[in-house]
């Protein structure tokens, strides 16, 4: 692992295990992008872009940053992105499932929790 993607490892992992990045930026992504596929209109672009905000938004927000602020390119930032969609695929494929179940049964499948 070379050490641009060390750090941007390190950037996707703060901002992963963060309790209050979880619930205000990676569920709503997760549910989101769920959504979209349940409906036909995902895009994968618009999945980068959306993990982008996600970083972006845990790097001004995350308890560790707020106390450490850094400054990120827009490179690193990208690949921190890339790594949070990679570690949050298994939940996104689990919802798909569950929000596909229940909207093939006519049930709401919104799941917003």
């Amino acid at each position: 692992m070379t050490e641009r993607e060390y750090e941007a490892n390190d950037i996707s992992l703060t901002i992963s295990t963060d309790f209050s990045t979880y619930h205000r930026a990676i569920r709503p992504t997760i549910l989101n992008l769920t959504r979209r596929k349940v409906n036909g209109t995902y895009d994968a672009n618009l999945a980068k872009k959306a993990w982008l905000n996600v970083v972006e938004w845990g790097l001004k927000n995350t308890e560790y940053y707020k106390k450490n602020p850094i400054r990120v390119n827009l490179e690193l930032r990208r690949l921190a992105a890339k790594y949070l969609n990679e570690e949050w695929e298994a939940e996104l494929k689990e919802t798909y499932q569950k929000m596909l179940k229940l909207k093939k049964a006519g049930k709401a499948w919104s799941l917003k929790e």
